[in-house]
């Protein structure tokens, strides 16, 4: 299994875009979490059954799009791949993150 982790602080008028966004994650299952305290704080996982279809979709022009798209959406975000049976077993494929203010 292989999870994308998408951390995100929203625009609080970008919230609508960001959801048309996650809509496009082409993964086998999509969850999105969001804080109870901050609704533009969110969690954003998508879940592959293998590291082959996980990095078709990294490779893809709709990945490329989503990335793109959270530098204009998000105060800041952070992306990590993650792989293992279980979340106590899981490693650290790759990270990328953003911080753009303003």
């Amino acid at each position: 299994m292989v999870i994308l982790i998408i951390k995100a602080q929203l625009r609080p008028e970008k919230r609508r875009e960001f959801l048309q966004s996650a809509r496009s994650l082409a993964a086998l299952e999509v969850s999105l979490f969001q804080s109870v305290d901050d609704e533009d704080s969110l969690i954003l996982l998508g879940h592959w059954a293998s590291e082959r279809e996980a990095e078709e979709y990294a490779a893809s022009e709709a990945y490329r799009a989503l990335r793109g798209s959270l530098g204009t959406l998000c105060e800041c975000s952070e992306l990590e791949w993650v792989r293992g049976d279980s979340a106590s077993e899981a490693l650290v494929l790759r990270s990328a993150g953003t911080n753009r203010e303003g």
